[in-house]
């Protein structure tokens, strides 16, 4: 889940940001899981540049039945 100063970003800004999860198995049989938040959707007239409202603190938080973890970021502009 992603969330913009504490405001859950999907489904609400969909148009807005892209989430792409990617899982990754090692030989060893662990894995990791990548999430990446993409600055594009539709609503970002005619090009995917950064917009006054992106400006925050987001978070990218993992749940799942081994637990919870979670990242931060503060994007400035």
């Amino acid at each position: 889940m992603w969330y913009l100063n504490g405001e859950e970003l999907f489904p609400g800004l969909r148009n807005l940001y892209t989430s792409v999860v990617e899982e990754v198995r090692n030989n060893d049989a662990r894995f990791g899981v990548f999430a990446q938040l993409k600055f594009e959707g539709p609503d970002r007239q005619g090009s995917n540049q950064l917009i006054p409202m992106d400006r925050g603190h987001y978070t990218c938080r993992f749940i799942n039945s081994v637990g919870e973890d979670s990242a931060d970021m503060l994007l400035r502009m």
